[in-house]
């Protein structure tokens, strides 16, 4: 069920990048823009954990790694309006492997497909500065296990998001080739739906080269049209599911990360409008209910767990959030950084201060399908929330 459930996201994530993105792509036909390119990256570990501390099956800290990825990306020139508005992006697919030195038999050698968006902050000419932000799928990581992987408190299922950013500078070297360097940061989590979720955080300068298959064309430039003043409603429904670690101090022997999953769903209505030609900022509220909240685990007398289920109302919180979202066509990343007012705080998981970070894509005109990865403390990982929303746009004949 666990992998299906991953399975199903990198699968929806690769959707909706190429609904929002490429179907559009191919009906302006920029495939004539399309380049190949080659990343290599020697990174450092974030001591995060005891584990890359030295606490581990080697007792080594576990400081540095590498990564090498295969892009195939397209580059903008203004064949739509959108382009223009984010500074002629590239976009595309990235295909990543990263090595831990010595440290294969524990976490494996991962590796990842993913959907980047590059920017420019600005342009200097042909030369660029650039940020970048990229999503998707890791698998091939070698997870805790309690008898053959027990040292390895950091990640607990085979797959997991792979989430990155980066800056950058693009330098053209010639009308086919392009030199990018820069530095990223990458972030792998489960959305805690296998525990243990610690996460892994990677930080590595980086050198790319590209290889545009057709000459690179000017950049196309029209004037902008008025910037949208509309307010909106966005009511959303989103469903996630996690898993709690158990106080197993009277219990030795027994793992504390087992297989039950707990619910987890949110209700929240964001109002927002355009700031820019690619960005809505707005504020909203959020009603939670966490089933970690209200139900405990026991064990019956072959030590398996089961749920017991408390007060409905302890599970409930509600917090009031403001929000950002970059969009174009179909598709939109949005944010959120927001605080619960009510919120059971007896708990592990019980922090106030929570954001959130997804994907949406509008399969109908005002109707949105959305992957969101919901986090508290800037630093812990809830659930991965699947959502389904409607967007209400404020006409003057509404008012």
């Amino acid at each position: 069920m666990k992998k299906f459930i991953v399975f199903f996201f990198m699968l929806t994530s690769v959707q909706l990048f190429g609904k929002g993105l490429l179907s559009d792509t191919l009906r302006a036909k920029v495939q004539k823009h399309l380049f190949i390119g080659l990343k290599y990256a020697p990174g450092f570990v974030m001591q995060t954990s005891n584990f890359f501390r030295g606490y581990n099956e080697n007792s080594t800290p576990i400081d540095h790694n590498h990564s090498e990825t295969v892009i195939l990306g397209w580059q903008s020139y203004g064949d739509r309006e959108w382009e223009q508005y984010y500074g002629y992006p590239a976009y595309g697919i990235g295909f990543y492997t990263a090595t831990f030195p010595g440290q294969n038999n524990e976490l494996g050698k991962p590796i990842a497909i993913y959907g980047f968006f590059r920017g420019p902050f600005k342009r200097f000419n042909k030369v660029a500065l650039n940020y970048t932000v990229g999503l998707g799928l890791t698998y091939n990581w070698k997870p805790y296990d309690p008898v053959t992987n027990p040292w390895n408190t950091v990640i607990g299922s085979k797959e997991t998001v792979y989430i990155e950013f980066g800056t950058n500078v693009s330098i053209p070297l010639s009308k086919h080739f392009e030199l990018v360097a820069g530095g990223q940061f990458n972030h792998f989590s489960n959305g805690s739906l296998k525990k243990p979720n610690k996460g892994i955080n990677l930080v590595a300068p980086f050198v790319q080269l590209n290889y545009q298959f057709n000459e690179r064309p000017e950049f196309k430039w029209q004037s902008p049209a008025p910037i949208s003043k509309i307010w909106e409603t966005n009511i959303s429904m989103g469903y996630g599911v996690k898993q709690l670690q158990l106080d197993i101090s009277k219990m030795p022997g027994v793992s504390p990360w087992n297989d039950k999953l707990f619910n987890a769903c949110n209700l929240s209505v964001n109002f927002q409008r355009p700031v820019s030609h690619i960005v809505k900022a707005g504020f909203g509220t959020d009603v939670v209910y966490d089933e970690t909240f209200n139900t405990t685990l026991a064990f019956d007398d072959q030590d398996n767990p089961y749920k017991v289920h408390g007060n409905f109302w302890d599970g409930i919180s509600l917090g009031f959030f403001g929000s950002a979202e970059f969009y174009l066509n179909r598709f939109a990343a949005w944010t959120q950084v927001g605080y619960y007012v009510i919120r059971k705080n007896d708990n592990e998981d019980g922090h106030k201060l929570f954001q959130v970070v997804g994907l949406k894509f509008f399969f109908l005109k005002n109707t949105f399908a959305a992957i969101g990865l919901r986090a508290t403390e800037f630093s812990n990982a809830d659930y991965i929330a699947w959502t389904i929303g409607h967007r209400i746009k404020w006409t003057r004949k509404s008012r």
